[in-house]
């Protein structure tokens, strides 16, 4: 069995995982954006919005979202800065935004 060397900050795992989420985001991408776009939209399209985050792709999105930023917390390692560098920081705010709203 092959021996895993963590990388010397330790943010490889998360960068991989936030290489993964890049890749979901892209792969549906018209998905995340329209709902983003609804988000927008305010209290009128709170119904859509709800419908939305049931969708497959996008619960799995946000969980994952989720489950990485708090496991990156709780081992103390900045997360912001690899989603900005693997994302780019203008569609990483978009796309949280659309998965986690304000």
């Amino acid at each position: 069995m092959a021996k895993v060397t963590p990388s010397a900050d330790g943010t490889e795992s998360f960068r991989r995982s936030v290489e993964w989420i890049r890749d979901a985001v892209l792969r549906d991408e018209d998905l995340v954006l329209g709902l983003a776009s609804l988000r927008e939209m305010g209290p009128p399209a709170e119904y859509a919005v709800a419908q939305a985050l049931e969708i497959r792709e996008i619960e799995i999105l946000r969980c994952s979202w989720e489950f990485v930023e708090v496991l990156a917390e709780s081992e103390g390692v900045m997360l912001g800065p690899i989603f900005d560098e693997v994302m780019g920081e203008e569609l990483c705010q978009r796309v949280r935004f659309a998965l986690l709203g304000s």
